[in-house]
């Protein structure tokens, strides 16, 4: 997923937000396959904190086919996930 931010690194001011289709498929670990059974929109908002660093925050969820650990019986696992990060582009 790319966004162009170059306006929020360096406006004063400047907000931006985006809603950015998910692309994962499936999640793959040591542990096994996860297939995504669901999934929403990674919602972002991008705000200039000053020159060549801004702050994005954002939501997505995301629920897996997974088996119990206890009955192997086919189960729904769901994660909402929150981002809050602080990006600084160097140059």
């Amino acid at each position: 997923m790319l966004y162009q931010l170059s306006d929020v690194l360096t406006m004063e001011g400047k907000t931006e937000s985006a809603s950015i289709s998910l692309e994962l498929e499936s999640l793959d670990t040591a542990m096994g396959h996860y297939p995504v059974l669901d999934k929403t929109p990674v919602e972002l908002q991008f705000s200039y904190l000053e020159k060549g660093k801004a702050k994005v925050c954002g939501t997505c969820s995301v629920t897996f086919g997974a088996s119990c650990d206890r009955c192997l019986a086919d189960t729904k696992v769901s994660l909402d996930l929150k981002i809050d990060r602080i990006l600084t582009v160097e140059g």
